[in-house]
Formats: structure tokens, sequence, C-alpha cells
């Protein structure tokens, strides 16, 4: 496992302090990937130089691009561990990450436990290959990783394998986040993202089994395949426009 991989808006580096300060094993890429205002993890990046920070070239890519473009970004790699900025290791954790992603490669994906979250995972090639990369008409976030879960439950795969199963979870969690602006634009493009789910299997059964057995219900296509509708992302990026247009206070301030 040489890559960490770590999507950001940059909008609180304590977040990104605290993660990095709990790595306690070596990976020779450790990636930020700045999502937010370019320039925005620029303290960060000076303050560790053990660290990658990289630009988005084309704005919020979202967190279904963010997760494609770290495949983009290595794509020698057999494997690449995923994670939001606001989780962090415990002691020993991300060794015993490390040390599952030997033995796993030929899986399409390791959890770190039953839960199956997504916070925190390592995503393989296999995974890219078979089941396809991430579909990016969710953004800027939700339903990428039930639409995932959909691929491989049509495609018969349940063998999930578990890095850290038994041991307390990965703790994740903002100590300050949002505010009412920020939960808005959240609710508003996730509506968005329902109404593609729908328009994509056919109903809203996100954890289940979906109505169409292909995307769309278009049989010229595989499970593994989706088509980028960017009159989508035109819409979400308005809502998106407007939430960075005006003051957005934590609710906890």
């Amino acid at each position: 496992m040489n890559v960490l991989f770590v999507p950001t808006l940059g909008l609180d580096l304590s977040l990104l302090e605290r993660l990095a300060a709990s790595v306690d094993y070596h990976v020779r890429s450790k990636v930020v990937f700045n999502n937010g205002e370019p320039g925005a993890c620029d303290s960060f990046r000076d303050a560790h130089d053990d660290w990658i920070v990289k630009e988005s070239a084309f704005g919020n890519l979202g967190v279904a691009g963010s997760w494609n473009q770290c495949a983009k970004m290595f794509p020698e790699e057999q494997l690449w561990l995923l994670m939001n900025d606001d989780a962090w290791f415990l002691p020993g954790y991300l060794e015993k990450i490390a040390n599952a992603s030997k033995f796993h490669t030929t899986e399409p994906l390791i959890h770190l436990n039953s839960s199956n979250a997504y916070y925190c995972f390592l995503w393989t090639q296999r995974g890219r290959d078979e089941f396809g990369e991430f579909d990016e008409n969710f953004w800027p976030a939700y339903y990428e990783d039930c639409d995932m879960r959909i691929r491989h439950r049509l495609k018969k795969y349940i063998g999930y394998v578990y890095a850290l199963e038994g041991l307390e979870p990965l703790p994740h969690g903002k100590p300050k986040t949002g505010g009412t602006n920020y939960n808005a634009m959240l609710q508003g493009c996730g509506l968005l993202n329902r109404e593609y789910w729908q328009r994509k299997w056919g109903n809203q059964d996100f954890h289940g089994s979906p109505k169409y057995e292909t995307p769309y219900k278009d049989h010229r296509l595989t499970v593994d395949q989706w088509v980028w509708y960017p009159e989508q992302r035109e819409t979400r990026r308005k809502i998106w426009d407007a939430w960075q247009s005006i003051p957005n206070p934590s609710i906890y301030e």
C-alpha cells in the first residue's frame, strides 16, 4: 500500500493536522487533494514536507470524482487508501490496514469493518476494472458509495474483506462543521442526487435491490458503466455557488 489519498475543501486545516499526527506507519505517497479555494492548504503543505498537496484543476471534483482522480494519478498502484479529512488513525491501525492490503489485492475493495463504511477504505485495480469508476453524477457528495454497493450486488459480489474487524472503529467526525447554509447545500444537492438515482436505477432503494438490471434501463450498458450528464453538474453547481457566495458560520459558533 503506497498511497494515502485525502480529498478536502481545506476549510478546517486542524482536521488535516489531526490526521497527519495520527500517521504512525510509512506510506510512500500521502496526498491531500484540495477541492476548495486554490491555496487553501498551502500552510499545511509548508508545515508537512512529507505530504503532497495537489490542487484540483477543475474546481470541486466532489467525492466520486476525487476518488477516481486518485486512481488516475497513481495508475501503477494495485490499490489506494481513500480517506475523509475528518478521520484519523488510532495507534497501529494504519499498519494493520497496510498488512491487510498485502493479502487482498484481488478483492474489489477492502473495508475496515462490517459497517462497510466509505469514510476510509481501500479501492483496488480489480474494483475499478470490474465494477467501474465511481459515478461522478453524484455530486458533491452522497450516494456514490451506495451506487457502488448496488453494482457489487448485481454482479453477485458479497465477499467483503475487513482490515480492522473486531477492533474499535476508526474515529471520524468534525468538531465544528458547516452551518445551516452548508446543510442546505448538501440537502439540495442530495435531493437532486436522489432524483438521479431514480433515473439510473428506477427506485429509491439505496441499500437493497434496484428496479433496473442495467443503468438507466439501457441494456446496451453493463452494470459497471455510467453516462456523464453535464446538465446534472450544472444544476448542482448553482446550489454550490450560492453557498460559496454568502457567509457560512458554523452552527457551533
